[in-house]
């Protein structure tokens, strides 16, 4: 697939604070970026708006939630196939 994925700095941020804890230092990220943007990553991909790539923003709402904003792919980017002969 050819998909190119833009993190915004407002869900860095999001994500720096909402998955830390003193405890447990980074180790609550990878949970945290699994729920909310690995899995519906997952389903654009294989079926969704990225099936034929595109852009993709990743960004979080005021209220923390993960939001996913999809382009589809330009005409240029899309691989150019020949006719076969039949």
């Amino acid at each position: 697939k050819k998909v190119e994925v833009t993190f915004t700095d407002a869900l860095r941020k999001h994500l720096a604070k909402t998955g830390f804890d003193p405890l447990m230092g980074a180790r609550p990220m990878q949970r945290l970026i699994q729920d909310t943007i690995r899995r519906a990553l997952a389903d654009e991909l294989l079926f969704g708006r990225l099936v034929d790539g595109g852009r993709l923003t990743v960004d979080v709402d005021a209220d923390g939630k993960v939001n996913l904003d999809i382009q589809p792919p330009r005409k240029s980017d899309k691989p150019k196939t020949e006719p076969t002969p039949a």
